[in-house]
């Protein structure tokens, strides 16, 4: 799967989510790879790597689609760099860069709508978004790499779990009574 497939497929389940909610989306994900990494680097767990991959790939849908409300594709905020990490202390720093720039990010996002009135922006608040989604992009793309796996596999992972929750499309009630 490539990332404009992602894009389209994911947008698929959006519904009508305002960019608030598409931020505290980004928000309360972005906790969970804190926590996921936290445990690990912090209180010496070993890393739930599967677990990982799939809240990356949460947090990369709430960035897909938030980057399609603000009419951004979500391969224009791919970083162009190789990123490779050797040692384990080495991997467990950038883990942890990569998690702390997700919740950074996470929170820059939150602010600008803050400020805003969250549903109409004008065109520096969306340059700033996007500016935003792209750290969010560069941030996901280095934690996938430093666990070894590629970017377009949690983005595939992602929509695998989507169509099994959602196979018609989002809907409400079907969110609120889903059973994973």
């Amino acid at each position: 799967m490539n990332i404009d497939e992602y894009q389209t497929l994911a947008c698929r389940t959006m519904g009508d989510a305002s960019l608030t909610t598409l931020a505290l989306g980004i928000a309360g994900e972005s906790g969970e790879v804190a926590d996921l990494v936290k445990k690990h680097v912090g209180h010496s767990h070993e890393l739930d790597r599967e677990k990982l991959k799939e809240e990356l790939g949460d947090v990369l849908w709430y960035v897909a689609t938030m980057a399609r409300a603000l009419g951004c594709e979500l391969r224009d905020l791919f970083p162009s760099y190789s990123f490779e990490s050797t040692t384990n202390c080495a991997r467990k720093r950038a883990l942890e860069r990569a998690a702390t720039g997700i919740s950074a990010s996470a929170g820059r996002v939150l602010i600008l709508l803050n400020d805003s009135d969250g549903f109409s922006i004008g065109y520096e608040e969306s340059q700033a978004l996007e500016r935003f989604l792209a750290q969010l992009v560069l941030s996901i793309n280095d934690a996938c790499k430093t666990i070894g796996v590629e970017i377009e596999d949690v983005a595939a992972a992602n929509i695998d779990k989507l169509r099994r929750r959602y196979p018609d499309g989002f809907s409400s009630e079907r969110s609120r009574n889903r059973e994973e």
